[in-house]
């Protein structure tokens, strides 16, 4: 195989890569801060390298890219599983590390907001993303005489990204895009150029002028993005409707809020006294993951709580004006008794203490009255309080794993050996809140092991702080589960607080026979208003644009329309998106799997077939006989002929076909001629004459002559193996 000048193929790689990195610069919408990009560079650097000293070294150019394939692949397991190595390979523990980790991410998709961590499986899955777009754009680059086509993988991923992501970034991650595609293409024309071997300053000369191009094109796309329908909004996933504001997803990714905190307004809630305003309470736990059982939600009709008739309590009066929240859940003090007014029908789940409203969800401007009943038992009380009835027996389920026998070995540490709730409660509460710290910079609490990572690194969030010590009560035998909500909110005086996503919260609560649920707060720095007995102050974060305890809360949830607070149990409609125990969201007309997921496969299906096509064409042809070999390059000349468009008679002899053939502009004009007369001297004439620089001429005549092709052309060869083997010079007899 003749090797290309190398100063063309290096001009190839550096433009290839720089669409990659162009590509990386958009994963700052998903991922926070910058520590991604240093491993997503090396990642692509890897393939690329690899690939170019193999194709140096002669290896043709598929197996070239699967080499810089495998180094990538190699690389990420030192990268994530250097530990699980299997004599420096990736072995059966790495596999399955692997494995776990993009299905646990996998099953996340659509419910989590960016930012999302990138040390679990969803860096993992851009580590791999970007390997195999290095790996298919290199094959296409080089193999497939592709320009365009070949950014096709990179465009996979930006689309992708630019779906999920935030906003942050994006009129640069457009520009750098639209930067990095427009060298591609001017790498291929360069480097599939009929004559190929032009000075270096004729080549330098060109990319300048493509440079120029390219900033403009730049220009272009950071001024235009803006402008496009849409790109001030949030994140596609992260909203709910023309009508909905912002909607909280799942308990299962705090930290992206956590670190880009929304200061808008979500609602305002004028109250007897501060409170925290509940959105749900997460009694479904799978061992990684809080969510709301669908049985609660189908079975959401139920009438109010009931006043305790035996206990203190103090009564609080809510009226809700709802701004920028959306979804299906209303915010409300625990144990609602009686909704006064209304601008919109509600309806309550006793179980989980959830008030929701209908299919349409929330939108600007609803209003609610709603009195609470705050009950305030003694320690004295509770101190000798049992928890052995509690409402469903699944609020002491924990599955059984490694991590957690070593949870309850922890807990059974901490905790006194009365084995009351109360007890247990304030010893785990207070351990937390004296030997852990509140940090932002902890991993989210997801995936195998999270918990027992969080208890070693001693920092973290709400969501780990709650989700943590609701394991553990679970653990030491008394029910709990996780709430979900927002702290008190900024005052604005006359009893009335404004409420953010920068107050959004998590905290456990514990059951108490005879008393009910109650709150506790393991969070350091947190408080609850008028909850004496845990004996904390109370506290919340009084930034006012820099929040430390957002908690994302469930999915939005399709419920019935028009059900009053006392109405019987609804029928959800078809078609209509319910919760799944962990959290996640399902709808009856679709599958199981995400949309995006869907989007994500169709294209990886495209991009695959893109890079097959061409191989299984070159296959389809390969010979080692120099008269299939001579004939087969005849066939290729003609195809491409007639995809321009030229037509002949097939009663004419192979010299009057080449008369006739039209001579295309800074082509091999002498080529047909010299085709025509070897394969009349062999196949007519029995006569062996030198095929292969005639071979070699032909190739590149028509992969030169393919880059002329009109786009509909090029796009078919890609694409259709069939076109693909004719061009190959597959007979079609």
């Amino acid at each position: 195989m003749r090797l290309r000048p190398v100063f063309d193929d290096v001009l190839a790689v550096a433009a290839s890569f720089s669409l990659g990195l162009s590509t990386i610069v958009g994963f700052s919408r998903t991922f926070e801060g910058w520590g991604h990009v240093g491993p997503l560079v090396i990642v692509v650097a890897t393939a690329h390298s690899i690939a170019f000293v193999a194709r140096r070294l002669g290896a043709r150019n598929w197996i070239a890219s699967l080499l810089g394939l495998a180094a990538s692949i190699e690389v990420i397991a030192w990268m994530r599983f250097g530990d699980r190595l299997w004599w420096g390979l990736p072995g059966g523990d790495a596999w399955t590390s692997a494995t776990e980790q993009l299905s646990f991410a996998a099953e996340q998709v659509g419910d989590v907001v960016p930012f999302v961590s990138f040390d679990d499986g969803f860096g993992l899955a851009a580590l791999l993303a970007v390997a195999v777009a290095a790996s298919v754009t290199d094959s296409l680059l080089f193999g497939a005489a592709a320009r365009l086509e070949a950014a096709l993988p990179w465009f996979a991923i930006f689309a992708t990204v630019s779906v999920v992501g935030i906003e942050r970034n994006r009129a640069l991650s457009a520009a750098a895009f639209a930067v990095g595609t427009a060298l591609v293409v001017l790498a291929a024309r360069r480097l599939h150029a009929p004559n190929a071997r032009q000075p270096r300053r004729a080549v330098l000369g060109r990319f300048s002028s493509g440079a120029v191009m390219a900033l403009a094109a730049a220009v272009v796309a950071a001024v235009a993005a803006p402008l496009v329908p849409g790109f001030g909004n949030p994140a596609l996933i992260d909203r709910d409707g023309d009508r909905s504001g912002a909607v909280l997803a799942p308990l299962v990714d705090v930290r992206g809020r956590l670190a880009s905190p929304d200061p808008t307004v979500l609602f305002r809630v004028e109250a007897t006294r501060a409170a925290y305003w509940r959105i749900a309470g997460l009694a479904e736990f799978d061992g990684a993951v809080w969510g709301l059982d669908e049985d609660d939600v189908q079975n959401s009709a139920g009438a109010l709580d009931a006043a305790p008739s035996e206990l203190p309590f103090a009564e609080n009066v809510q009226r809700y004006v709802i701004a920028d929240l959306g979804g299906p859940y209303a915010p409300v003090v625990a144990s609602p008794v009686q909704l006064r007014a209304t601008t919109r029908d509600l309806f309550y789940e006793n179980d989980s203490g959830t008030l929701l409203v209908d299919e349409v969800g929330l939108s600007n401007g609803d209003e609610y009255r709603i009195a609470s009943v705050e009950i305030d038992p003694s320690p004295a009380l509770l101190s000798v309080a049992t928890a052995g009835l509690p409402p469903t027996t699944g609020l002491l389920e924990v599955p059984s794993t490694p991590e957690t026998e070593s949870l309850a070995t922890i807990a059974r540490s901490i905790v006194p050996d009365d084995d009351r709730p109360y007890s247990a409660a304030l010893a785990l509460q207070a351990w937390f809140r004296s030997q852990f710290a509140y940090s932002l910079d902890a991993p989210p609490l997801s995936g195998p092991g999270a918990m027992l990572d969080f208890i070693e690194r001693r920092t973290g969030y709400c969501e780990q702080f709650a989700g943590t010590f609701a394991t553990m009560m679970r653990l030491l035998g008394h029910p709990s589960r996780v709430a979900v909500g927002f702290t008190p909110g900024r005052s604005i005086g006359d009893s009335t607080w404004e409420v953010s996503a920068n107050h959004a919260h998590a905290w456990p609560e514990v059951w108490f026979d005879g008393i009910g649920w109650l709150l506790f707060e393991p969070t350091p720095g947190r408080g609850a208003p008028n909850a004496g007995w845990t004996g904390v102050e109370p506290q919340q974060d009084e930034t006012e644009s820099e929040s430390s305890d957002t908690t994302i809360v469930p999915p939005t949830t399709t419920v019935p329309a028009s059900i009053a607070p006392t109405s019987t149990s609804p029928v959800v409609p078809e078609d209509s998106v319910t919760p799944n125990g962990d959290g996640s969201t399902v709808t009856d007309a679709d599958s199981d799997t995400p949309a995006i997921l869907w989007l994500v496969l169709v294209v990886a299906v495209i991009a695959s077939w893109m890079f097959a096509v061409p191989f299984l064409a070159r296959r389809s042809v390969a010979t080692t006989d120099d008269r299939e070999r001579l004939l087969i390059a005849w066939r290729r000349v003609l195809e491409t002929h007639r995809l321009f468009g030229s037509v002949w008679s097939n009663s004419l002899t192979p010299l009057e076909i080449a008369s006739r053939l039209p001579i295309k502009a800074g082509l091999d004009e002498s080529l047909a001629d010299e085709l025509a007369a070897a394969v009349t001297a062999t196949v007519y004439g029995d006569r062996r004459v030198p095929v292969d620089d005639l071979v070699r001429r032909a190739d590149q005549w028509c992969r030169a002559a393919r880059e002329r092709l009109p786009r509909r052309h090029r796009l078919r060869l890609a694409l259709d193996p069939w076109a693909a083997a004719g061009w190959m010079g597959r007979s079609r007899a």
